[in-house]
């Protein structure tokens, strides 16, 4: 009986250090960051990824301001770790990528100009903009900025597409809505 219990206490130990080891934008949020308002996130809620976690909001109202001045509102929140060095992210503009349509924080300069130099390395899989479709990205991925965004496509017939009408396909962040 002795050794069963020391057995549950392993493992509830064992439990506890790894769920603290999750990063906390790993974990939903369960307030709109804009309102503050209460929200039970589900798979339709409206969200923009952070660092790839979902962030949830209330309503699309909401995300249009986070996207105006998503710093102002990833205070409240963590934005997760920075996908280069594991670090905890900085919510700093300066400090921000967008890859994609999903925001990008690290915890130095450095890393960002690392996951740009060599994103294969540090994003294993991304939606392409125009199909929608997840894939591996490769360092022989279809790539493009835009607007100070970066984008990566599947193939070259979706960066054709993409390059025909960007502005259908991309979402701006740091720009105010009118």
């Amino acid at each position: 009986m002795l050794a069963a219990r020391s057995a549950f206490r392993t493992v509830l130990s064992l439990a506890a250090a790894l769920a603290a080891s999750l990063p906390a934008a790993l974990a939903a949020n369960s307030h709109c960051p804009v309102t503050g308002a209460a929200i039970t996130p589900g798979p339709s809620s409206p969200q923009e990824m952070v660092n790839g976690a979902p962030i949830y909001f209330c309503c699309n109202d909401c995300v249009k301001m986070f996207r105006g001045d998503p710093e102002k509102y990833l205070l409240a929140l963590s934005p997760g770790n920075c996908p280069v060095e594991g670090n905890p992210a900085r919510p700093d503009a300066a400090l921000r990528l967008v890859v994609n349509n999903q925001l990008y924080y690290f915890c130095s300069h450095a890393c960002a100009a690392a996951l740009e130099k060599d994103p294969a390395k540090y994003l294993k899989s991304l939606t392409d903009p125009v199909t929608k479709k997840s894939f591996t990205v490769t360092s022989d991925s279809p790539h493009q900025e835009y607007r100070g965004e970066q984008f990566y496509f599947a193939s070259a017939d979706s960066k054709t597409i993409f390059d025909a009408a960007p502005d259908q396909y991309i979402v701006v962040f740091g720009e105010r809505a009118p």
